[in-house]
């Protein structure tokens, strides 16, 4: 129970999770050195967009973040990022600004969308309602820095944009993935998204149908 959202710790990684998502058009939405990139694209999606400023700027409430470096840094990065995946027919990648990029892209357009880019509130809800739009109505909302109330840190508001997002919208907060901390979310939009996301789970685990393994034991699927 996150803030009164009835939600679920999974029992797997952000890696695995990618294991039940749809193998469709998808998005990365802060890509920096382009680690968590390798790990979509092991799955074959359809299209991969990787969406990146690559420049300095400032962020919400002031805040620091690691992944804002010197202009120079992020050159080196984009050139680092774009040398190893131009030559992928399935992956695409746009230099800009997360909330400038989310207009390129029609209605409905993708199956899932990971984000992690600006963590501060603003950022993030920002980042969350631009995008939504452009996310199916059987699509799926996820994104990293999900940190447990223990593993608050200052400067990090993931958390509550997600919350408020979803209590807004009406959409399901459907869990997290297992690391003790910087945690990834997961959003659906309706309850057979829903269900569906949870068959998914089941049957890669080989459990009872109706059935899904968290942190907390199995979960029965009503």
């Amino acid at each position: 129970m996150m803030n009164g959202i009835k939600m679920e710790n999974f029992n797997f990684s952000r890696e695995e999770m990618l294991d039940h998502l749809p193998r469709g058009k998808c998005a990365e939405i802060g890509v920096a050195r382009g680690e968590y990139s390798r790990e979509i694209i092991r799955r074959n999606p359809e299209m991969l967009y990787l969406i990146d400023a690559y420049a300095n700027f400032e962020l919400g409430n002031d805040r620091k973040d690691s992944n804002m470096v010197e202009d120079d840094h992020h050159q080196l990065r984009y050139e680092n990022v774009y040398r190893e995946y131009f030559n992928y027919k399935n992956v695409k990648i746009v230099r800009s600004k997360s909330i400038y990029a989310s207009r390129i892209f029609p209605f409905e357009y993708f199956d899932w969308i990971y984000i992690d880019a600006d963590h501060s509130y603003k950022g993030c809800y920002n980042d969350l309602v631009a995008y939504d739009k452009v996310v199916k109505s059987n699509g799926i909302i996820c994104g990293h820095d999900f940190h447990p109330k223990y593993r608050r840190k200052a400067g990090f508001e993931v958390n509550e944009a997600v919350e408020d997002f979803v209590k807004e919208r009406n959409y399901i907060l459907l869990g997290s993935t297992n690391e003790d901390k910087w945690k990834s979310f997961i959003i659906v939009k309706n309850d057979k998204t829903k269900e569906d996301f949870l068959n998914s789970i089941y049957h890669n685990q080989k459990l009872t149908p109706g059935v899904i393994k968290t942190e907390n034991g199995l979960l029965k699927m009503n």
